[in-house]
């Protein structure tokens, strides 16, 4: 969830997700000396799973600062795309006789039909 405040919505969440109800004892309520007796329900240890400022990070991880740089160059290896925009294609050689990427990748889907359906099934005479 994005925000600390929204921690009881994804509780009801989990709850609907696994046919629960809220009241239901949550397992994390019962050590491990205790067991985990039938008639819990799944539900997250604390409300600390939201998605935390730099600031907070940095504080929750003072005592490991080498843990943000790994993330940071994390970020900075991740490539934005405009999924709405960009034609995401593999970009891959082309043998000689063909012009651009376009133009092989049109002459093996002709080549694909030519092979599926000119068999002498009847299905397609030409392409």
């Amino acid at each position: 969830y994005v925000d600390q405040q929204d921690a009881n919505a994804h509780d009801i969440l989990l709850c609907i997700n696994t046919g629960e109800k809220q009241s239901t004892p949550k397992a994390k309520d019962f050590d491990d000396e205790m067991g985990k007796p039938k008639g819990t329900r799944f539900a997250f240890y604390n409300d600390e799973f939201f998605f935390k400022t730099q600031a907070e990070m940095a504080a929750t991880f003072s005592d490991v600062p080498e843990a943000l740089d790994n993330t940071n160059a994390i970020v900075d290896k991740v490539e934005v795309l405009k999924l709405k925009q960009d034609i995401l294609l593999p970009h891959y050689a082309i043998p000689e006789g063909f012009t651009d990427q376009d133009e092989y990748l049109t002459h093996l889907t002709y080549q694909g039909a030519v092979q599926r359906y000119l068999n002498g099934d009847g299905g397609v005479d030409s392409l």
